[in-house]
């Protein structure tokens, strides 16, 4: 990063100024990701560099600029009739999307403006500037490129994702409120395997923008996607928020037994996942099914005693009365999966249930004591506890 140094070097006539690195970056690259305008304003005119050369991976100085944030150095290179403003790197990318990408709003504001860059390019995956902008989180830069009345706010990527869709996943609140209230963007366009910016924001935990969403008047809080028919509560409770689950289920009266493609319902996923508070959200809502049953008829007790989750095994089979010897497809009991998975404290509260059938058999007549038999490490404690109960 010594200009003085570099004159010196360049001075000779055995210099190779475009002598390339493993990566293929020549002098220039590395002077324009460096950031020294000096050095570049050298090399372009008084050394004449390719100022379009590409290294191994496509980028152009240009781009190097643009995704360090180097204003100047943009500013400069541009100036030149030579430069390509919209060159490709390998994967598509112009300098306008790693401007983006870096979040500069200067250097987007001049290619954009002064430049005339195409403002809906689209680069890797299919992704436009104003999709990388609200990928990266850069709220600036989305208020710049939505203010062009070019700028297309609904345009979709190769996987159809929107602009909103990247924003509601990366999680800035800003922007997916100026893309929604001040925008006016589509809160149910279907996305990336059928989902919409509800279902991105519930998976990821995002409260703040749930509410922004849930808030608009429009916005379907049941919306299924393409493949599972999950809804954006069962995204919530999978991700574990309790906000946003309280939020769906209390404020927004989300379907608390709605069913995906495989019967799961809000509950089977917060019990798979051990998610106590949850559970209790769930539970208390008055239309709860609590013996629910999947496709393989687990209900959500066998879900918890797999799981392991001693405190929401306890207020089903305490609080909510939940049926102790209930079978899955294949026979198991709640107590069967206790004890394949080895959760002592849950055999425990199963069989100090009246009701619980300790000699309960699966399709292949397998009881729970063959089962805690049959692991390849025994939990000898489940086996000696289960012998003492039998008597």
């Amino acid at each position: 990063n010594n200009i003085e140094t570099v004159q010196f070097l360049t001075s000779s006539t055995e210099c190779n100024i475009e002598a390339e690195d493993n990566d293929q970056n020549r002098p220039l690259h590395l002077a324009c990701g460096s950031g020294n305008v000096d050095i570049v304003r050298h090399l372009v005119i008084d050394k004449h560099c390719d100022v379009n050369a590409k290294r191994k991976d496509g980028l152009t100085p240009l781009h190097l600029a643009c995704l360090n944030r180097n204003f100047e150095t943009v500013q400069f290179l541009t100036s030149s009739t030579e430069c390509n403003i919209e060159a490709e790197n390998n994967d598509q990318n112009r300098p306008l999307h790693l401007a983006c990408a870096s979040g500069n709003v200067d250097i987007v504001r001049h290619l954009v403006i002064d430049k005339h860059c195409d403002i809906n390019a689209k680069g890797r995956d299919g992704l436009t500037p104003l999709h990388v902008a609200c990928l990266n989180r850069n709220f600036e830069t989305v208020q710049f490129l939505t203010s062009s009345t070019e700028c297309n706010i609904e345009a979709e990527s190769d996987l159809q994702s929107r602009p909103l869709h990247l924003a509601c996943e990366s999680g800035n609140v800003d922007i997916v409120r100026h893309l929604v209230i001040d925008k006016h963007c589509d809160v149910n366009a279907k996305g990336r395997d059928g989902l919409t910016p509800l279902h991105l924001a519930c998976e990821k935990g995002h409260f703040e923008i749930v509410k922004i969403l849930t808030n608009h008047p429009q916005c379907n809080t049941e919306a299924e996607d393409n493949y599972f028919n999950d809804r954006p509560l069962h995204k919530a409770c999978e991700s574990g928020n309790v906000d946003i689950v309280r939020h769906l289920v209390i404020d927004k009266h989300c379907d608390v037994n709605a069913k995906k493609f495989n019967g799961y319902t809000s509950l089977h996923y917060a019990c798979e996942k051990g998610r106590f508070e949850i559970v209790e959200i769930l539970t208390n809502h008055p239309q709860c099914n609590t013996e629910a049953e999947d496709n393989f008829n687990d209900r959500p007790l066998h879900k918890a005693c797999e799981s392991g989750n001693v405190d929401i095994v306890r207020h089903f089979v305490i609080n909510k009365h939940c049926d102790v010897n209930a079978k899955r497809r294949n026979g198991y009991a709640p107590l069967h999966f206790a004890c394949e998975k080895g959760h002592f404290e849950i055999v425990k509260i199963l069989t100090n249930h009246p009701q619980c059938n300790l000699e309960a058999e699966d399709k292949y007549n397998r009881r729970p004591l063959h089962v805690a038999l049959n692991k390849r490490s025994p939990d000898m404690s489940i086996v000696n506890y289960l012998v003492e109960v039998k008597g």
